[in-house]
């Protein structure tokens, strides 16, 4: 698979959508947190994190007990538009504005997650 049909793929799946939403409203999210606020358990979003990576659009680093991801740095006028497009679709997406409002509620402190 070529490196924009990753990407398209990764942003095509709604789960991914909202994770990539949330990593974009913060520097740096714990997978705690993005486990409360989609309501999911945490190997299903693993394994949407997994395919973000995959995908360019993710890294991770181990902190203590938990993995805390963030988005990468754009390589190629694409992947900037792409990540560029999704404040506009948090303000367009009830789903997307719902999970932000969660976030704000919750946020795991160095590894000390509530």
């Amino acid at each position: 698979m070529s490196a924009p049909d990753r990407l398209f793929a990764a942003f095509a799946d709604p789960t991914r959508l909202r994770i990539l939403s949330l990593l974009a409203s913060r520097k740096e999210l714990c997978v705690c947190d993005l486990t409360a606020v989609l309501g999911r358990p945490q190997a299903f979003v693993s394994r949407h994190l997994a395919v973000l990576r995959a995908a360019g659009l993710a890294q991770d680093r181990k902190l203590g007990l938990w993995r805390h991801y963030s988005l990468t740095a754009p390589k190629g006028r694409l992947h900037a538009r792409l990540l560029a497009a999704l404040p506009e679709s948090r303000a367009e997406s009830p789903d997307l504005r719902r999970d932000a409002a969660r976030l704000a509620r919750r946020r795991c402190v160095a590894g000390a997650c509530r």
